[in-house]
């Protein structure tokens, strides 16, 4: 679905690149012939005219060129409208697709039964979901880190966007009908309230952590985790 998407956008970038230079190209090109000025000077002439700066004239224009230059600067506000239009296409296709690709998500993750949280897309998380991948076994991962759910959004997992440690998060991944949660977050405090909160949520649930420490485990483990 990313595929054509960007597919798309990179054929408007390249048809609106192309379109800017072929308006400096015309103008440039009908400066020269019309006025018989060199190139640097009738490309100079097309950018200020072209940008509005209001530098003035780089010489006297005759009247072909007053009338050559009113059509530069027709077709530079249509191209500059054109530029606006796509770039605001952009803008609205990508929070669009944002929004419903966070309501796909959330009608994958309502389909979910019997399946394993896992808190965290770092070095870890990767790797436990690669195990679960080999394993077939149906997992959500849940992420806050901007650069992770970067990463998660270029690949086909279900994750959702949010803090674990906040019931709400953990109830949008199904906490109460999942198997078990896997904790690969770095913070021993997060872990030790994210597993006070799981276990709240659910009794039966398989809770593992991440600890750094036999102390850190203990701690976690007397929270309601696992292991």
């Amino acid at each position: 679905m990313q595929k054509p998407l960007l597919k798309s956008r990179f054929v408007k970038t390249k048809n609106l690149v192309m379109l800017i230079l072929g308006v400096v190209f015309f103008g440039t090109v009908g400066f020269w012939l019309i006025e018989g000025w060199e190139l640097l000077d009738a490309f100079y002439m097309t950018i200020i005219t072209l940008s509005t700066v209001g530098y003035g004239e780089v010489h006297q224009l005759s009247s072909n060129g007053k009338i050559f230059t009113t059509i530069l600067i027709v077709f530079g506000v249509g191209s500059a409208a054109y530029t606006l239009g796509v770039l605001g296409q952009f803008v609205v296709e990508g929070q669009l697709n944002k929004l419903l690709g966070k309501r796909k998500m959330g009608k994958q993750i309502q389909k979910l039964a019997d399946h394993y949280i896992i808190c965290g897309y770092g070095r870890v998380g990767k790797q436990v979901c690669n195990e679960f991948n080999i394993r077939k076994v149906p997992f959500v991962v849940v992420e806050i880190d901007d650069k992770h759910l970067g990463e998660l959004s270029k690949t086909d997992l279900t994750f959702i966007e949010g803090n674990a440690t906040e019931d709400e998060v953990l109830k949008a991944a199904g906490i109460e009908r999942a198997r078990g949660l896997v904790s690969t977050i770095a913070s021993e405090a997060d872990n030790v309230y994210l597993a006070l909160s799981a276990r709240h949520l659910n009794s039966q649930l398989i809770i593992t952590c991440r600890a750094d420490s036999e102390e850190a485990e203990r701690k976690i483990q007397r929270a309601g985790a696992d292991r």
